[in-house]
């Protein structure tokens, strides 16, 4: 084990008398952490260091947990020994990979521990069973050229720097889910950790109900130390044409794309952004066509119709589907440390007057329309995903500096009211969303289901009675 901070507390303990508190937080965390015996490589950090720096840094800084020590693990020994040690000692902790989570609830975390699992990225591809294996520190981005020089795809989230595992125990939408289902709907089985520090094999053999649970719901139930996927192979070359819209095409826009064709092979995304160039909102829309480009930009005529104003058509093998589409903008959402205060809604009807009536109404407004024939193939009751039959993922994105917090209570003001125009045509009852996506205001049956909420709460009882797992959108341990 390698230890990081010796400078950083000694400058702690220098501190006015309002840092003593976090200083002495930070030296008991450190004080009991020692007792682990730690496999070589893992690292004990504390704030100041670069290490910590490493283990805790977030794609989004709004509202963020806040940790007086980080853990960054090498083994799945080394997991459970952290688990153990810091449920005998109540340290509140928080196990993270890709960190790209960014509901507000994480903010519940103050003074914790971090759990680093980004050392865990291992990647292993069986050629001969058609089968992926990683572990919790592996983005999409590190599977796709392994999985592709073997000679398969697989389903995957749009960007290459979110964590797979991570997306995946919320349920895991993207652009090929139209094919091959959710990414969950691919998960084999995998090693969980529990609350109480056991390593679990999970499958629809084994320990069926927690394989139920965590599909859908993981982050409640456990901490994923590898996972197995099932692989497709390989169909050929993708089309991706990326499209944009002067905002006066908004009605002719919305119109066509309500009443297009969105089969299997298409993933569609809208979003409604503020141009600083042209002082005022326009649409950019990146269109996937699973199939060559003759093909594709013949069904898309009647998008192609509407007139827009920029038009790139590239083909691209899969392993370059995620950096290539959508303006090639991959690299540059990554990129950490910014403030994103996020709010989803699903729909389970398209309607293009809800689409025209959110223009401009926020920093900016994405519509994720992936075809869902796969998803819907796949019965309700196999999964703890509650959101199978929706056809559009909305993201309501509010962006600011950190110097401009004045901008905090309008923007919650105004996505809250975007948020409840979009619900009323949305085709649900009353709010859906994507856990993933979710804000984290929302009430639990707006995010599990309330059809799913009773056979997770038994399950959270049964598997962290004591709500170790509370930081990411928590479940309750009973529900009527």
């Amino acid at each position: 084990m390698r230890y990081s901070g010796f400078l950083t507390l000694m400058s702690l303990w220098l501190a006015e008398d309002s840092q003593a508190s976090a200083a002495m937080s930070t030296t008991n965390l450190l004080s009991i952490l020692s007792r682990g015996n730690w496999s070589t490589g893992t690292v004990l950090s504390a704030p100041g260091s670069t290490d910590f720096t490493d283990a805790t840094a977030r794609w989004d800084v709004y509202r963020p947990p806040n940790y007086a020590a980080a853990l960054s693990i090498h083994s799945e020994q080394d997991l459970i020994t952290a688990v153990k040690l810091s449920t005998a000692n109540n340290i509140s902790f928080l196990a993270t990979g890709g960190r790209h989570g960014y509901s507000i609830t994480f903010g519940n975390l103050q003074n914790g521990l971090a759990l680093d699992l980004s050392p865990l990225d291992t990647v292993a591809v069986d050629a001969a069973a058609g089968t992926l294996t990683i572990g919790p520190g592996v983005t999409f981005g590190d599977v796709m050229d392994p999985v592709y020089e073997a000679g398969y795809q697989i389903q995957t989230g749009t960007c290459t720097c979110v964590e797979m595992i991570g997306a995946t125990i919320g349920g895991g939408i993207g652009r090929l889910q139209g094919t091959y289902g959710l990414v969950i709907d691919g998960l084999l089985s995998a090693r969980v950790v529990t609350a109480a520090g056991e390593v679990l094999e999970v499958s629809e053999n084994f320990n069926a109900d927690l394989f139920w649970g965590i599909r859908g719901a993981g982050a409640n139930l456990g901490i994923l130390t590898s996972a197995t996927y099932q692989l497709h192979p390989l169909t050929g070359n993708y089309t991706s044409i990326d499209l944009i819209f002067p905002a006066s095409r908004n009605v002719t826009y919305f119109t066509a794309l309500e009443n297009f064709n969105t089969s299997a092979h298409w993933a569609i995304e809208t979003e409604i952004l503020y141009n600083a160039d042209i002082n005022g909102p326009e649409i950019i829309a990146s269109y996937v066509y699973e199939g060559d480009q003759e093909e594709a930009l013949k069904l898309l005529a009647p998008i192609l119709d509407v007139g827009p104003s920029f038009i790139n058509v590239t083909e691209v093998p899969w392993n370059e589907l995620s950096a290539i589409a959508a303006f090639a903008t991959d690299a540059e959402v990554c990129e950490n440390g910014s403030i994103y205060d996020i709010y989803g809604v699903n729909l389970r009807t398209l309607t293009a007057a809800t689409w025209i009536e959110t223009e401009g109404q926020s920093s900016s407004v994405v519509f994720e329309s992936w075809a869902n024939e796969a998803v819907v193939a796949v019965a309700d009751e196999k999964t703890a995903y509650p959101w199978r039959d929706t056809t559009t993922y909305v993201m309501l994105q509010f962006v600011w500096s950190t110097s401009d917090s004045s901008v905090e209570a309008p923007s919650i003001a105004m996505a809250q009211k975007v948020r409840d125009t979009l619900i009323e045509t949305s085709g649900y009852d009353d709010l859906a969303v994507y856990v993933n996506y979710a804000n984290g205001d929302e009430a639990l049956e707006e995010m599990y289901g309330a059809r799913k909420l009773p056979r997770l709460a038994e399950l959270k009882k049964k598997y962290d009675p004591s709500n170790v797992f509370r930081y990411s959108n928590p479940l309750p341990t009973a529900y009527s």
